[in-house]
């Protein structure tokens, strides 16, 4: 059965298996039945900010550390919080940025107005060719 050979043994009474497959079989459904239930204590926060990425990625290498996600899973899952946290980064530049922009227009206008230029000059451009 495991190695790809039949085994020799009998089968016990109302079952496909010998005893010792029955064990083996019963052994592996209790493995994972405690692995699903430990995966299901696995959980990620909300990412909505650096910190949160940060404690789901050390959640995600104690989870692969301790056997709970595979490899390939957590490399999935690693790909997936470096691109949050590459957007969180992005927000966070925009918005001081925004900011920024905000607070230079509004000190274009005031100046505009506390020069109380009378002569206001507009250039058509549609007509310079």
């Amino acid at each position: 059965m495991d190695d790809d050979r039949y085994c020799q043994a009998a089968a016990l009474r109302g079952r496909k298996y010998c005893a010792a497959h029955v064990r083996l079989r019963e052994r592996r459904w209790r493995m994972a039945r405690a692995r699903r239930r430990i995966q299901a204590r696995f959980q990620i926060p909300d990412l909505v900010d650096m910190y949160a990425v940060r404690l789901a990625m050390v959640r995600v290498r104690v989870a692969l550390a301790s056997g709970l996600i595979e490899k390939k899973s957590a490399d999935l899952m690693f790909y997936g919080l470096r691109m949050a946290a590459s957007n969180l980064r992005y927000m966070e530049l925009r918005d001081e940025y925004s900011d920024f922009a905000e607070e230079e227009m509004e000190a274009e206008r005031r100046l505009a107005m506390a020069s109380n230029c009378k002569h206001n000059y507009h250039i058509d451009v549609t007509h310079l060719e």
